[in-house]
C-alpha cells in the first residue's frame, strides 16, 4: 500500500493514525516504517473500550520510505 501512495500516486508523505490503545495496528505501522509523531490527548469514552486514552499519529516520508524503510 505504501508502494503505491508513494510510487504510482506520488504523495511526498503517508500520515496514520488509530486509537492509543490499539497495539496490533501501531505495531503495523512501527513495522512498515511510519515514525511516531505523537498522542492527541481527544479521547473521549465511547463503546470502545481505551477509546477514552485518545489517539496517536504516525507517518512516513516518500525519502524516508525509499531509503530503506519498506
Amino acid at each position: 500500500m505504501l508502494a503505491y501512495g508513494f510510487d504510482d500516486v506520488g504523495l511526498t508523505q503517508i500520515f496514520a493514525e488509530t486509537m492509543t490503545v490499539n497495539a496490533g495496528s501501531r505495531a503495523v505501522m512501527s513495522r512498515l516504517g511510519l515514525t511516531y509523531l505523537g498522542t492527541r490527548d481527544e479521547g473521549i469514552a465511547g463503546p470502545i473500550p481505551g477509546s477514552d486514552q485518545g489517539n496517536v499519529d504516525y507517518a512516513i516520508t516518500r525519502d524516508h520510505w525509499a531509503a530503506g524503510a519498506r
